[in-house]
C-alpha cells in the first residue's frame, strides 16, 4: 500500500523549499517516515501543496546531499541513505549549494562508461604496470592508433604516425596557438565563441576578431571582408554544434571557408568535439584542405570528460613545432588515461556511449521543447544545449538574476560574446548536468515560469 505524505510547514523567513526540507528532516527524525517510505513524486507533491515543481525538487535536492533520502530513478525516492554507499570521489565533487547547474556544456553522468571495468582489465595485464613511466611524448604507437580510429568516426582518415596525443581539447588548443602565433596575430571566430577560446586569446595576447553569422553559422562573404581588409593568420571554428549557438556550417559554407583559407592564406584550427553527436555531419574542413588544417578531437564531450584525452592532426611541415610545444608545456600525456581511452575505443565502448550520450541528448532536448517550445531559441536534435534569446523586457543581468535567486544558474551571453560591448540578449542553457529528465523538467519549468512572468521592478527601470 502506498502511503502519502505532505509536509507539516512552519514557515519563517526563510525560502519555501527549506520549510519543506525541514518538514522532512522532522518526520524522518520522528519515525513518522519510516526508513524506505516511499516519497510522492516532485510533481505529485507540488500538486498537493500547490508549489512550484522546482521548489519541490530542491528541497528534495537538499534531504538527500544531506543523507536523508535517495532516489532510485523512475523507481521513485526512499527515505534512507542508498545501500550503494557514495564512492569517495563522488563525495568529493559534491557540493551543499542548493543550486541546479544548467550553465555547464559536459556530458551526464547517468551515460558515463563503466570505469570499474576498465581497472579490472588493465589489472589483469603485465603491462599495465609500465604506464607509471614515461611515455613517449606523442603517444605510444597503440595510443595513437587509437586516436587514428577515433578520428576515423569523425571522417579523418589520418596516419597514427602523424597524430599527437594531447591532454584533451583545450590542451590541443593551447599547444597550438602557442607555437604558431605571434602577440597581435588575428584570429577570425565566431561572434559568440568558446569561452576557453577567449582565455587562450588572452593569454597569448591574439586579436579576435568576430565574424558575422546567422543561424547556419559564420558567413564566409563577411569572412572574406575581413581577410582583405586585416590579413587573419587563423581562423578558430567548431562547425558542428558550435558552442553556445548551436551553429552546423552547411558543407557550401565548409567548401567556401577552405577556398578562403587558400586564398588568402591563413590557418584553420578546427575543433569538432561535438561532431559525434550528430549521425550524419558535413564534411571535416580539414577533409578539404588538410594542409591548411590543424583538426582538434577529444573524448570529453561524448565519452568522458574526466579522461582528459584528446587527438590532433596536423599537416606534416607543423608537426615537429607542435611536438615540441607539447614537450615544453604538458611533457606528455598521461599513460594511465591514455590506456583507458584506447581499451574503450578498441573494444567498442567508447561507441556505445556516443550512442548513449545521443539518446540522452535527444530526449532532453524533447524535454526541452515541452516546456520552452514557444520561446525564441537554437538547438540540433542531439545537442547538449539550448541557446535561447530572451523575451522583451527580460535582459540578460536580470534574467541571471532571477534564475539564481530561484536555484538556476545559467550562463549569460557575454561570456562567449568577442566582443562584451555587443553581446546578445540571449543565455546558453545545458540540459545534461541534472541526473534525471525530471529533475530537467523541473528547472526548465521554473525558467518558464520566470520567462512568463514580468521582471521585478528595479530590473525595467535600469
Amino acid at each position: 500500500m502506498t502511503m502519502s505524505w505532505k509536509p507539516d510547514l512552519k514557515l519563517g523567513g526563510g525560502p519555501l523549499y527549506l520549510a519543506i526540507y525541514q518538514a522532512l528532516a522532522n518526520d524522518i527524525a520522528s519515525g513518522k517516515l519510516p526508513l524506505l517510505f516511499r516519497l510522492p513524486t516532485h510533481r505529485e507533491l507540488a500538486d498537493e501543496m500547490g508549489v512550484a515543481v522546482g521548489t519541490v525538487t530542491r528541497a528534495y535536492l537538499e534531504a538527500e546531499q544531506r543523507g536523508l533520502i535517495h532516489s532510485r530513478g523512475r523507481a521513485g525516492t526512499f527515505v534512507g541513505q542508498s545501500r550503494r554507499r557514495e564512492p569517495y570521489v563522488a563525495g568529493l565533487l559534491r557540493t551543499d549549494a542548493p543550486y541546479i547547474d544548467l550553465s555547464v556544456d559536459a556530458p551526464s553522468r547517468t551515460e558515463d562508461p563503466d570505469l570499474l571495468a576498465a581497472f579490472r582489465f588493465l589489472a589483469r595485464r603485465r603491462e599495465t604496470q609500465l604506464m607509471l613511466q614515461y611515455p613517449t611524448v606523442p603517444g605510444l604507437y597503440h595510443h595513437r592508433v587509437a586516436g587514428a580510429k577515433w578520428l576515423a568516426s569523425l571522417g579523418a582518415d589520418v596516419d597514427p604516425d602523424s597524430i599527437i596525443v594531447t591532454s584533451g581539447a583545450q590542451n590541443a588548443l593551447m599547444v597550438i596557438f602557442s607555437a604558431l602565433s605571434e602577440p597581435g596575430d588575428v584570429v577570425m571566430l565566431d561572434e559568440h565563441t568558446y569561452t576557453g577560446m577567449i582565455l587562450i586569446a588572452d593569454a597569448l595576447r591574439l586579436r579576435l576578431v568576430g565574424v558575422p553569422g546567422d543561424r547556419e553559422g559564420m558567413l564566409p562573404d563577411a569572412m572574406e571582408s575581413i581577410c582583405q581588409r586585416m590579413k587573419p593568420r587563423f581562423l578558430f571554428c567548431s562547425p558542428t554544434i558550435a558552442s553556445p549557438t548551436n551553429t552546423i556550417l552547411p558543407e557550401c559554407r565548409r567548401r567556401a571557408i577552405a577556398d578562403l583559407a587558400e586564398k588568402y592564406d591563413f590557418m584553420v584550427v578546427e575543433d569538432d568535439i561535438h561532431r559525434r553527436l550528430v549521425p550524419e555531419p558535413p564534411p571535416l574542413i580539414w577533409s578539404l584542405r588538410p594542409e591548411r588544417c590543424c583538426l582538434v578531437a577529444s573524448v570529453s564531450k561524448v565519452v568522458a570528460a574526466g579522461l582528459r584525452v584528446g587527438y590532433m592532426a596536423t599537416p606534416p611541415r607543423l608537426y615537429d613545432r607542435l611536438l615540441d610545444m607539447l614537450q615544453a608545456t604538458t611533457m606528455m600525456v598521461s599513460g594511465i588515461t591514455l590506456e583507458i581511452a584506447a581499451h574503450w575505443i578498441e573494444n567498442g565502448t567508447a561507441e556505445e556511449t556516443v550512442l548513449n550520450r545521443r539518446r540522452d541528448a535527444r530526449a532532453r532536448q524533447a524535454v526541452a521543447r515541452e516546456v520552452l517550445g514557444q520561446y525564441d531559441y537554437d538547438a540540433q536534435p542531439t545537442s547538449y544545449f539550448i541557446w535561447l534569446r530572451l523575451p522583451e523586457p527580460w535582459t540578460v543581468p536580470c534574467f541571471i538574476a532571477e534564475a539564481s535567486r530561484r536555484g538556476i544558474v545559467v550562463a549569460p551571453a557575454v561570456a562567449f560574446a568577442v566582443d562584451k560591448g555587443k553581446p546578445l540578449n540571449a543565455v546558453r542553457i545545458a540540459l545534461v548536468k541534472p541526473a534525471t529528465h525530471e529533475n530537467l523538467r523541473s528547472a526548465l519549468e521554473i525558467l518558464a515560469d520566470i520567462l512568463s512572468s514580468v521582471p521585478p521592478c528595479e530590473c525595467l527601470t535600469i
